[in-house]
């Protein structure tokens, strides 16, 4: 998201509900938010995997990201 600044948040990135100090990283549900100097907010998730027949996935949502990311265990 180019261009994230409110004025209720000086030196930060907003979103409407999420707010990351400039040049900072927040980890918040399985994501890193970080707010670049130029006020740019980018959003890193785990993706999307395919899982092979007969394996499944597993993921520990109490650790933060990447590692809370689901695994293919087979």
């Amino acid at each position: 998201m180019a261009n994230a600044r409110h004025s209720a948040y000086p030196g930060q990135c907003y979103d409407g509900q999420t707010t990351v100090k400039k040049g900072f990283s927040k980890y918040k549900n399985c994501e890193k938010w970080t707010c670049s100097n130029d006020y740019t907010l980018s959003v890193t998730g785990c993706g999307v995997s395919a899982v092979p027949k007969g394996c499944r996935t597993t993921r520990d949502t109490s650790k933060k990201y990447p590692d809370c990311c689901p695994k293919v265990v087979c």
